[in-house]
Formats: C-alpha cells, sequence, structure tokens
C-alpha cells in the first residue's frame, strides 16, 4: 500500500482518538435521589364494647376496649330470655390511620328449637325451626357522647325492626354521614327488645309473645368492615332500592 496512505490513515485515527477522549473533559454533574418508596396506607378496624345493660336475661357478655375481634368477643351472649326483656350497649369503632366508610351486617342467622315444652306443644309440635327470630327487634343508632343513651341529636341508622331483618347496613358511606376520621372513637349503640316496640317511648312490651318461642335459641354474627374513603368518593353499603 502507498506510504503515504499508510500515513494519512494513521494521522485520522489519531484524530479520532483524540475527539473521542475529548469529549469526557466538558464540564459536568450527576445528581442521585436514593432509596426512593411508596408505602401504602392501612385501614385497620379496632371494634369495642361498652354500656352494657341488659334487663332480665343472664348475660355473658364482658365489655372491651376496640382491638381485632376474636371468637370470644361477643355483643350477644344472653340466657333465660323471657318475653319483655331488654338492653343496649355501644358498639365503638377505630378506623386507624385513613379515613374509612363502615359498613355493618348481621349474618348467618340460624333459629333453632332446643326443646318442646308441654306448653309449646299446644301450639307447635315441630323441632324443625325455633320461633325467638319472629319475636327479637332491634334498632341502631349514632351515639354522639358514647354514654349508651338515646339522645335527641342522636340519629337512627336502623330503625325498631326485627334481628332477623336487619342484614347489611351503613355506619358511614358516601349516602350516610362522612367517613369515619382516624384515630377517633367513633360510637354506635344498639337496642333490643324480646317482644313488641313502642317507637314513640321505645317501651318493650312482651305481653304479645307467645308460648312458642319457648326454650329456642337464636345465633348470629355481626360483621364490621371498613373500606378507604379517598378516591372512593359514591361508596355506598347497600344500593339503594330504585324508586
Amino acid at each position: 500500500m502507498n506510504k503515504k496512505l499508510l500515513l494519512s490513515l494513521s494521522v485520522l485515527g489519531i484524530c479520532a482518538v483524540i475527539a473521542i477522549g475529548a469529549t469526557v473533559a466538558y464540564f459536568s454533574n450527576t445528581e442521585t435521589s436514593t432509596g426512593n418508596t411508596f408505602t401504602a396506607g392501612t385501614i385497620d378496624l379496632k371494634v369495642g364494647d361498652a354500656n352494657i345493660v341488659a334487663n332480665g336475661p343472664t348475660n355473658g357478655t364482658q365489655a372491651w376496649e376496640p382491638k381485632d375481634l376474636t371468637e370470644v368477643d361477643k355483643f350477644f351472649n344472653l340466657t333465660d330470655l323471657k318475653p319483655g326483656d331488654n338492653g343496649k350497649d355501644t358498639i365503638k369503632i377505630k378506623v386507624g390511620t385513613n379515613p374509612a366508610w363502615v359498613c355493618a351486617e348481621i349474618r348467618n342467622i340460624v333459629s333453632t328449637e332446643e326443646t318442646l315444652t308441654d306448653p309449646e306443644t299446644k301450639i307447635d309440635d315441630t323441632m324443625d325451626k325455633g320461633e325467638l327470630d319472629e319475636e327479637l327487634y332491634i334498632t341502631f343508632y349514632k351515639d354522639a357522647d358514647c354514654d349508651g343513651i338515646k339522645d335527641t341529636e342522636d340519629t337512627t341508622i336502623v330503625p325498631w325492626t326485627l334481628f332477623a331483618n336487619v342484614g347489611k347496613f351503613a355506619l358511614a358511606d358516601s349516602l350516610n354521614g362522612i367517613a369515619f376520621q382516624p384515630d377517633v372513637e367513633n360510637c354506635i349503640s344498639k337496642m333490643w327488645c324480646f317482644g313488641s316496640v313502642n317507637t314513640e317511648t321505645e317501651v318493650c312490651d312482651g305481653s304479645a309473645v307467645t308460648n312458642k318461642s319457648q326454650s329456642d335459641k337464636l345465633t348470629a354474627d355481626i360483621v364490621f368492615e371498613a373500606i378507604q374513603s379517598r378516591h372512593n368518593d359514591k361508596f355506598v353499603c347497600v344500593e339503594p332500592i330504585p324508586q
């Protein structure tokens, strides 16, 4: 190959190396943000029970401060019920560190015929099903001062109805009040009656209860659910019935 051509190529190569090497000599600076994180918030529902009163029956229910519920925490644990017996207590609810909607539900209701007494056999001679669920009434209301007493400013959540008919209902959703706020103790109280209720005076009357519910037993689960309210502005616990 021509010596002049080789020399020219060598010079071009050297120039290229110098040009490439020269690029790192420009002013520069690098900044690094380290340890970036996303941490999810929490909805940590705690439920308690207080202000327990049972007028008549043997009451095995004990009060407790808001906590994670276990199978031993019962809102009802009543025996030896008689017509006219009634009671009340206050449910305390905390939702942790974020605002939340809160729903409640009475589910898995089972009414059983434990035995057939002689008076009961005269009007009911089958062991297929108990009748206590047909004569036990309950109501729920927002208890602003958590004292277990229904004051004029307290709002009814579930009007007096058969315990077996309550189903799912809202303690707070987009159609009912405002979301429960972080670290605030919210109180929902309930009253129950074995018999009929005068909804004006809220006095329990057991005079119409018959022998058909003697010895009967009713069991049920009470479920509470908290759902974030942020970015969930239209959440409802139960869809309204179309008019």
